[in-house]
């Protein structure tokens, strides 16, 4: 039976004008890839905010197995400002230690080529700090990695990219995936909001955020 990892038990939260979920019980387990849809408003967001623990539930419980990374792609990035590009995505890793290693070169190589690593993250554009961001999270090892909205800023190709950290290669949708389940065969994740394409090359099912519940 897979390990269970994190989940909501009986969560109920709803803002002034608004009931977000009542009732809610939902389970994550070793394995699961997720997706989240639904329309805007629905509270998918709030979702992973409650999973995350920086939203508390007005009744019922978040539970999660003891000793759990969690790592969350919000919407708007917390990096400073003032930092470097190699302070806030690479967290002061020098060149050798990221590119002595297949996978953390082709993430920075996928996600970074062609930026300047001791430019300031604030004078990025929307696009290179959503990637910043990504690397910043994909270049560590996470038992569970939820991504809000993960395509946001980023073009067509940086699409895949942004989730598998590959550069250049030419490959199909089965290709993809199973590069992405070769990489992440033991990795747990969300991705919310629904980017079609996204969801097909990532999720093994789907959660659908419906008037207050959420349904697999």
């Amino acid at each position: 039976m897979p390990t269970y990892d994190l989940g909501l038990e009986h969560v109920s939260l709803a803002f002034a004008t608004k009931t977000v979920f009542t009732d809610v019980t939902q389970g994550v387990f070793e394995g699961d890839r997720i997706g989240i849809v639904g329309r805007n408003g629905d509270g998918k967001s709030t979702l992973l905010k409650l999973l995350d623990g920086t939203q508390e539930p007005d009744s019922g419980r978040v539970t999660r197995r003891n000793g759990l990374t969690f790592g969350m792609l919000t919407q708007r990035d917390a990096l400073d400002d003032n930092a470097t590009l190699r302070e806030a995505a690479l967290e002061g890793r020098e060149d050798y230690e990221w590119a002595s290693q297949q996978q953390s070169r082709e993430i920075v190589e996928a996600l970074l080529g062609g930026m300047n690593l001791d430019a300031k993250i604030g004078s990025l554009s929307g696009g290179q700090r959503r990637r910043a961001d990504l690397a910043r999270l994909l270049l560590k090892d996470w038992d569970i990695l939820a991504l809000d909205e993960p395509t946001n800023h980023l073009d067509v190709e940086a699409r895949k990219l942004a989730i598998i950290g590959i550069k250049g290669q030419e490959m199909s949708e089965e290709e993809v995936s199973a590069v992405l389940e070769e990489r992440k065969k033991n990795w747990k994740g969300f991705t919310s909001k629904y980017d079609r394409g996204l969801l097909k090359l990532y999720a093994q099912h789907a959660v659908s955020a419906m008037k207050g519940a959420y349904m697999d």
